[in-house]
């Protein structure tokens, strides 16, 4: 009986403690699959399970650098630990690695104090940079 409920029955004149209510992704080959949801809310997605550390060596985030995913912008905004000289800070997603995939990094203050990482849900590095570096490193 309850409308908020993805198996809501508005013909139920009696509740009988059955409505699912917790949204996500039910299916269990999506790489963001959810276990504790009950209800599909489409936002399954397709391809793997990937990782993109950003590190900086002196500690003091990326000073304006980035890295642009396929239209994503990873800078680590909000996740460098103030004052505590935090180097690194990581990023999970899904990646579909059957298609092509765009990487960007666009230097910002202090470039050579950036590398990053990106490896998939084995731990193996599919890519990465390494401080000071001009373009990705050979894998």
């Amino acid at each position: 009986m309850d409308a908020s409920a993805c198996n809501f029955n508005q013909l139920a004149t009696v509740d009988d403690s059955t409505c699912l209510t917790a949204y996500g992704c039910t299916d269990a080959l999506a790489c963001n699959y959810d276990a504790l949801a009950t209800c599909d809310d489409g936002s399954c997605l397709a391809g793997s399970e990937f990782t993109l550390t950003l590190t900086d060596s002196y500690g003091d985030t990326w000073n304006g650098g980035y890295i642009d995913i396929n239209g994503v912008t990873y800078d680590g905004t909000g996740l460098w630990a103030a004052g505590n000289g935090a180097e690194s800070v990581s990023y999970t997603f899904c990646m579909d690695f059957s298609t092509c995939i765009n990487v960007d990094y666009t230097a910002g203050g202090y470039s050579n104090e950036n590398s990053f990482t990106i490896t998939n849900a084995s731990g193996d590095t599919v890519a990465e940079m390494t401080s000071g570096a001009i373009g990705f490193n050979d894998l």
